[in-house]
């Protein structure tokens, strides 16, 4: 699929760099479960369609704050966003704040 960028990013040969203060990324998927590889220090807010991640589709890594489903960059390491019990097809959107590298998508 195409991965969409908005912000201030940088491109290296092995991630994604945010250079800015806050920006997003969004790719469409078919997946049962959605991971990325990421570095860096900064919060990221998930939302799936347009709407916020529901407490069923959060990975272990998303707490909810204020009804939004955010997880914190603090370690090089994958963190888990979405999961399902069946393939199912959704936009997700990551709009992220702080400096942080995207790496590598994996999905299950």
């Amino acid at each position: 699929g195409l991965l969409y960028l908005q912000g201030n990013w940088s491109r290296e040969p092995e991630f994604l760099e945010l250079s800015g203060k806050e920006g997003w990324l969004s790719l469409v998927f078919t997946a049962s479960e959605v991971n990325l590889v990421m570095a860096g220090k900064g919060k990221v807010f998930v939302t799936i369609d347009g709407n916020a991640l529901s407490q069923m589709q959060a990975g272990e890594n998303i707490s909810f704050k204020d009804k939004n489903a955010v997880f914190a960059v603090d370690s090089p390491r994958m963190y888990r966003i979405f999961k399902s019990k069946k393939i199912e097809t959704h936009d997700l959107k990551l709009t992220v704040a702080g400096k942080v590298r995207a790496f590598a998508f994996t999905f299950g």
